[in-house]
């Protein structure tokens, strides 16, 4: 009897380390590629078939930090420089992909994330990051 229950511990000893070995290697492939403070961030779809404004970029990722469980409500834009009235800006390299710094609204403002927008069309894939 003590031999069937020293199979099964070896089995079930073998299986946690090949699921502890497989979280590892997620986790590490994650941290890689968002940065070790984004690991747990995930990617939001939407629908919209508005043009992307300033106006639309403000409000996809407002949608998207809260989708996060962030509290929005104590957040708002934050420009790219100090005298830039600009709150969103398209990255230069794809022209699809655009972001908006979001920050807590306390002076002097400072940025705690940044949401991505990648729109094609009416797909829309929003991604909340932390600075690294």
């Amino acid at each position: 009897m003590s031999d069937k229950r020293g199979g099964k511990r070896k089995w079930l000893l073998l299986g946690s380390v090949i699921a502890i070995l497989i979280a590892g290697c997620w986790f590490l492939a994650r941290a890689a590629e968002h940065g070790l403070s984004n690991v747990f961030f995930r990617d939001h779809h939407f629908t919209d078939n508005r043009q992307l404004t300033e106006d639309v970029a403000l409000d996809l990722t407002k949608k998207t930090l809260a989708a996060e469980g962030i509290e929005t409500y104590r957040m708002k834009p934050q420009p790219f420089w100090h005298n830039d009235p600009r709150l969103f800006a398209r990255n230069t390299i794809n022209p699809n992909d655009w972001y908006v710094l979001w920050g807590e609204s306390h002076d002097p403002p400072g940025w705690e994330y940044t949401v991505t927008i990648d729109k094609n069309g009416s797909d829309v894939r929003c991604r909340v990051s932390r600075p690294k």
